[in-house]
């Protein structure tokens, strides 16, 4: 069995519910993720949530409390951007913004926005964004362009099809046996750092249980969602701000830019970790990795340039089959670098999150006016590529 690979939609459309997973709210998980339009490199990610200082309590996730306490994806992968650049940027949503976050968008420059699920009480949204010239509708709401759900185009269809893909990613690395041998003594060593978890810069007591309810968790769960858009073995990457927790980069392996993906050469593609050294926005700060794999021995170097203080992995080996290499093991203890092996995540528990947060969205749609089959079903200008650099 192959993979299919997502289109770039899709692949945005599958990372914005993913990055959604890591909400506390307990009735609906909103993820939103931000594009470059030219690069189709992520700028920035966000997860409906309350302010830094606000408990996630109950009685805080109440409704007549959380409406003025939450802060909307949308406007939190604004605000965790800065400074950079959004002008003409894309924006895909797992629910339809709100009056309050379609001003933050286009505020910051956002000139397309894709989602993947409706409520009627935003449907106000609409003359914003058509006052601003957004894409995203055309008039009026059954205008509107939604995301793709699948061959049926229900929830149900899209959740099955993002379970499959997960299903075939865990799969498809067969480990039988107990560790043996480097990979043995580097579990045995990292005990502590295997079960710890990442210290947040606004510590927070989860009251209450999330779906993915550890960073470490969460960062290498979006790691395998990036891996499948890869053409073949597949290998996924995130790298964040050690400091903020902030996503970095989020990649996968393939062909540099411009290079076409029929060459069919291993040796001309990039590495997912190498990707996301390259594609990291920011500068100044020590970056913790995420990979599926763990990385070869001219990875390793480069991430010890680039100031990478600790890497979490789960297979023991490269995409190519390579075992642990000690000499890199030794290069990045060089470099203070920690090294981190990690489970296999657990596929009931990531079926049962997937389920769980598109259960909110069903939730979410039963009150609308207008069903989603009478959405529109020709959509048109719906993918995506990135701009190939131009040549001598």
């Amino acid at each position: 069995m192959l993979l299919k690979r997502p289109t770039w939609v899709e692949f945005y459309r599958d990372m914005a519910f993913c990055v959604s997973m890591r909400s506390k709210d307990p009735n609906l998980q909103v993820g939103c993720v931000i594009v470059h339009p030219e690069s189709l490199k992520i700028l920035s990610t966000g997860y409906n949530g309350f302010p830094p200082g606000t408990e996630n309590t109950s009685k805080n996730w109440e409704k007549r409390t959380k409406d003025d306490l939450v802060v909307h994806a949308e406007t939190n992968a604004v605000l965790l951007t800065g400074q950079t650049d959004l002008e003409g940027s894309i924006a895909f949503v797992t629910m339809y913004p709100c009056k309050e976050c379609a001003k933050m968008l286009i505020a910051k420059g956002i000139r397309k926005v894709y989602y993947l699920s409706f409520k009627d009480k935003y449907e106000e949204s609409s003359a914003l964004f058509e006052a601003a010239n957004v894409w995203v509708t055309e008039i009026s709401f059954r205008h509107f362009r939604p995301l793709r759900r699948g061959e049926d185009a229900t929830l149900k269809d899209f959740e099955d099809g993002l379970i499959q893909r997960v299903r075939f990613i865990l799969e498809r690395v067969n480990l039988t046996g107990e560790p043996t041998g480097v990979y043995k003594a580097l579990r045995e060593n990292t005990e502590e750092l295997r079960s710890e978890d990442l210290l947040s810069p606004w510590p927070r007591e989860l009251k209450d249980k999330i779906l993915l309810d550890k960073w470490t968790h969460y960062f290498l769960f979006l790691a395998l969602i990036a891996s499948t858009r890869a053409l073949k073995n597949h290998q996924g990457a995130i790298l964040i701000d050690s400091k903020t927790l902030k996503i970095s980069a989020i990649s996968y392996n393939g062909y540099p830019r411009g290079v076409n993906n029929d060459e069919d050469d291993d040796s001309m593609q990039m590495s997912a970790l190498e990707n996301a050294i390259c594609l990291r926005l920011s500068e100044g700060r020590d970056f913790i990795a995420f990979s599926t794999h763990f990385p070869s021995l001219h990875e390793v170097k480069n991430l010890a340039q680039a100031r990478v203080k600790r890497l979490y992995f789960i297979w023991p080996k490269t995409p190519d089959g390579e075992n642990i290499n000690e000499k890199a093991l030794q290069i990045m203890k060089d470099a203070g670098m920690e090294v981190v092996p990690m489970d296999v995540p657990d596929l009931e528990k990531l079926e049962k999150a997937i389920r769980d947060t598109t259960g909110g969205l069903k939730r979410a749609e039963e009150g609308n006016k207008v069903p989603f089959s009478a959405w529109p079903s020709n959509l048109t200008d719906y993918d995506l590529q990135p701009k190939k650099p131009n040549r001598l």
